[in-house]
């Protein structure tokens, strides 16, 4: 159970009308959902050493920045096997509360392939500019911006998307209407805002009642409109 201070009496304290508790509960999961616990880390001490070696291949790790539509900078990372000129990549998009340091993994699994490797923190997330999380509805303009950035570099052949849950949710959106992306890897995605918004209810919060009607009224959850933002529809 989810304890916040001076919001299960809002829940359990009865009283007020089911309108007005269905947007507190609506407010209070915004705030979990749109805000998540940043990650806060140091470019040199938590992404390592800008030259190591991954097996027998040398890598090369190049920072670089990208101006999202809204005005954020995004903060990326471009991993390349060196000795090599020309490669694929794989952008990794990560999931809500996740960083660019979560490609580290598949860092480790791509580069003695040859296969170079893009990471980078959504708006909101990390270093990146912004303060919101949207579940991939933001975030699926965030990797279109670095999808274009990567296809300006030298070398690159083709690109495919990695994506962890809303990444993996934004991976999607981008490949449905970019026909540049070659490969998709989908690692847990969702296909409903609205389902993980009542996943989350459910976990941290005793407040489904008040959440369901409140989608059903139409509001809007941080900033996006439950009923209107299903990547397939209701029928997945």
């Amino acid at each position: 159970h989810f304890e916040v201070e001076g919001v299960e009496g809002a829940f359990e304290g009865g009283g007020g009308d089911g309108v007005t508790m269905s947007v507190l509960g609506l407010e209070f999961l915004a705030e979990m959902v749109a805000r998540p616990p940043r990650a806060r880390y140091q470019v040199h001490k938590d992404l390592g050493a800008s030259t190591f070696l991954v097996d027998d291949q040398i890598v090369q790790r190049t920072d670089f920045t990208v101006l999202n539509r809204r005005g954020h900078t995004l903060e990326c990372s471009h991993y390349v096997p060196l000795g090599c000129p020309n490669y694929p990549v794989v952008v990794y998009a990560h999931g809500n509360c996740g960083f660019r340091g979560d490609a580290d993994a598949y860092v480790n699994l791509l580069l003695p392939a040859k296969i170079s490797v893009v990471s980078f923190d959504f708006s909101g997330a990390g270093l990146s500019g912004g303060d919101t999380c949207t579940l991939g509805h933001d975030e699926s303009d965030d990797l279109r911006c670095v999808v274009d950035h990567v296809l300006t570099l030298k070398g690159v052949t083709s690109i495919a998307l990695w994506g962890r849950s809303m990444g993996a949710a934004a991976s999607t959106m981008v490949a449905a209407s970019d026909r540049r992306i070659d490969a998709l890897v989908l690692d847990s995605c969702f296909l409903s805002i609205e389902r993980v918004a009542l996943d989350v209810a459910k976990k941290y919060v005793n407040c489904i009642p008040f959440l369901e009607s409140a989608i059903k009224m139409g509001k809007s959850f941080g900033g996006i409109h439950l009923d209107k933002n299903n990547l397939w529809g209701e029928g997945g």
